[in-house]
């Protein structure tokens, strides 16, 4: 069951941050990078570095003024949180499975000017010992409030994909249809008054 909860909000994960996809055993340590093609440059004035961890709500793992070279970690993460300011690398260490989660790096200009860039979906998964066999554990209430969240999410963007979308096609076609239709009976009537005039008329010009 725990393997079965741990696949899916691997793939759940994966699908929602439209990120990269870490895995992780508990005590290891990731490294992420705020640094790829979506980030601003130190030219671009965003001297503000955040990291943010989100699953049901946001929080801030760590604060950082490039300029300034200031590096302020948050709550737990205090005393397991490094940054290499060069490369504007973050290091989380002795992961836990509280940990699984999306990461995002954030840079501010103001309070109102930010570019989000380098997502993250970090999974921490438990070691299971091959040589024994241990009692079934379920998986805890948070795990699956995270993997119900992440199918349902998927399983909309399905419905929206192979049920609404289609319908919204065809209702687009025969409005399409019916103005081109509608367009042609015009015509046709403009037409048949054209001619009604030049009979009615001719009569005149002979007298």
């Amino acid at each position: 069951m725990r393997l079965l909860a741990s696949s899916l909000l691997l793939l759940c994960l994966s699908a929602y941050s439209e990120g990269t996809v870490i895995s992780k055993e508990p005590g290891e340590s990731i490294h992420l990078t705020c640094s790829s093609e979506e980030c601003p440059t130190y030219s671009n004035e965003y001297h503000y570095l955040y990291l943010y961890y989100t699953i049901d709500e946001e929080a801030e793992v760590v604060f950082s003024n490039i300029k300034s070279e200031r590096f302020s970690p948050r709550g737990k993460y205090e005393s397991r949180t490094k940054l290499d300011i060069h490369n504007r690398t973050i290091t989380l260490s002795n992961l836990t499975a509280s940990d699984t989660g999306i990461y995002k790096c954030v840079y501010k200009k103001s309070s109102t000017e930010k570019i989000t860039c380098s997502v993250y979906a970090v999974f921490i998964t438990e070691k299971t010992p091959c040589s024994t066999v241990s009692p079934a554990v379920e998986p805890s209430p948070v795990l699956m409030y995270i993997i119900f969240v992440c199918i349902i999410s998927v399983l909309a963007m399905w419905i929206l994909m192979l049920l609404i979308l289609p319908k919204v096609q065809q209702r687009f076609i025969k409005r399409r249809a019916m103005h081109a239709h509608q367009s042609s009976a015009d015509n046709v009537y403009e037409i048949m008054r054209r001619e009604e005039g030049a009979q009615v008329a001719a009569p005149i010009g002979l007298v």
